[in-house]
């Protein structure tokens, strides 16, 4: 009995599908049998209007195929649909749905009509679905919205994402550009919210370069907020030992400028440090080095400062020759201090090197000298027309003190140690009574100056006689 109700419910799906054959392909031969159905032509098998179509709608642990063993022609799905769903896999199913699986050269497109707008969802439900796009492949590429004109591409949640998002994250050597593109003008945000965000750029590499800017020839690079930024730009900040650039280039000529708004800046350079150097200029040799304000300046410029013993060199090394100017233009009643603090100190000015003049120049306020006069140098030499004359060893070619022997004798002759340019013009007076008798005789005691000596001639005498003189140079 089971086999007569088998034959009959094979003979009514058999008739079903004669039925449900269009007129088109009614010479086409249908075979069934056993948990099979072959048609020699095409088959179409269509519901009625508005009628449910279902197919292995039951529950079974088997396989549905569609078109396994299909080897060339099309399988549509939904090809004629202008609204409704087509869904495939679904419900609590945990296997895998797999679209272009096969080992041939594939193209899987989705959502890839020209006309109407497409909404392609992947991966958009509220689970914490993980979406995986290429994670498999070694080669190849991967593109996303590459021949768009406009819209947005959104990479990453716009809302309360406390993820990582990484890009390029490979330990391979990689290329990563973004906004690289060679024609249009792109402009690129990074953490451009306004939020306190925290970003970090190559901050755990240790070596490498990074670089901003490389190829511009245009254009402007601005680091740190144009606006009310009150933070910290730190620029080689690291510990270890660094060279920071600020337009080293060696050939185009470049304004750098540090500080030059017109706010009341606060400029420090090398203040911390409490050894080291600070150079500025060193390889210059030409252009000018400015520092203080050149218009209305009305503040204080320090150098050297410090509480330490220093050294404060101005145009002291080197071989060329230096012409250093100190408060030699500007308006009259300019008040020129040198060492003016209440403090024991030494001023040296010019020095006794071959042709060194030192030229001290007043108007019609003179020149005012406050304290002791005391001369350095030298000592020149002394003698007398007979005997031995002795000059004290404090002496210099300006001003000293000689001193006779008890031998009869009618000059003394002082030559200078270092000749004068012109003869000079000296004066002498007697340093003992013995000097003050020659003095007092008929003839006195008379001086000639030559460019190398002075000489003092009198009457002959054997005493002991102290002269003292002092010689200017007359220009």
């Amino acid at each position: 009995m089971k086999k007569i109700f088998k034959g009959l419910s094979l003979g009514f799906v058999a008739l079903a599908l004669v039925v449900g054959v269009s007129a088109s392909q009614a010479n086409a031969a249908i075979t069934v049998a056993v948990n099979a159905i072959t048609e020699s032509g095409a088959l179409t098998i269509t519901g009625a209007v508005g009628s449910a179509l279902g197919f292995a709608t039951t529950t079974t642990t088997g396989a549905v195929n569609i078109g396994t063993a299909s080897t060339t022609g099309d399988i549509t799905i939904g090809g004629a649909q202008t609204s409704g769903a087509t869904l495939i896999g679904g419900g609590v199913q945990t296997g895998t749905v797999t679209l272009g699986g096969g080992t041939g050269a594939q193209t899987v497109n989705v959502g890839t009509g020209s006309t109407g707008i497409k909404t392609v969802n992947v991966g958009t439900g509220t689970a914490a679905n993980v979406i995986s796009i290429g994670t498999g492949q070694t080669a190849g590429s991967i593109t996303m919205g590459t021949a768009m004109t406009g819209g947005t591409i959104t990479i990453g949640g716009t809302g309360l994402q406390t993820g990582t998002i990484t890009i390029g994250g490979g330990t391979g050597a990689q290329t990563v550009d973004i906004g690289g593109g060679g024609t249009g003008i792109k402009t690129v945000n990074i953490a451009g919210g306004s939020a306190a965000n925290v970003v970090a750029i190559a901050n755990t590499q240790t070596g490498g370069s990074l670089t901003m800017g490389d190829a511009m020839t245009g254009g402007t690079i601005t680091i740190g907020g144009s606006g009310l930024q009150t933070g910290t730009i730190t620029l080689g900040g690291g510990t270890g030992a660094q060279s920071v650039l600020i337009g080293g280039g060696s050939t185009g000529i470049k304004t750098v400028t540090i500080a030059g708004g017109t706010a009341a800046n606060v400029i420090t350079i090398g203040d911390a440090q409490t050894a080291g150097s600070i150079a500025m200029g060193t390889l210059m040799t030409g252009g000018t080095i400015s520092i203080g304000g050149t218009g209305l300046h009305t503040g204080t410029i320090d150098i050297g400062p410090g509480t330490g013993a220093q050294t404060l060199n101005l145009a002291s090394s080197g071989i060329g020759i230096k012409t250093v100017n100190i408060a030699t233009g500007g308006a009259t009643g300019n008040v020129v201090n040198v060492a003016t603090g209440a403090i024991a100190a030494t001023v040296a000015i010019g020095n006794v090197t071959g042709a060194t003049t030192v030229g001290i120049l007043a108007g019609t306020g003179g020149i005012e000298l406050t304290g002791k006069l005391i001369t350095k140098g030298a000592v020149p030499a002394a003698t007398q027309s007979a005997g031995t004359a002795t000059i004290t060893a404090t002496s210099t070619d300006t001003a000293g003190i000689v001193t006779t022997d008890a031998t009869s004798h009618t000059t003394v002759i002082i030559t200078f140690a270092v000749a004068y340019a012109a003869a000079p013009s000296c004066t002498f007076s007697a340093g003992d009574a013995d000097a003050a008798a020659l003095v007092g005789t008929a003839n006195g005691v008379m001086g000639v100056t030559t460019t190398t000596t002075l000489t003092l001639t009198h009457d002959a005498s054997a005493a002991i006689a102290v002269w003292h003189y002092h010689c200017v140079e007359l220009e």
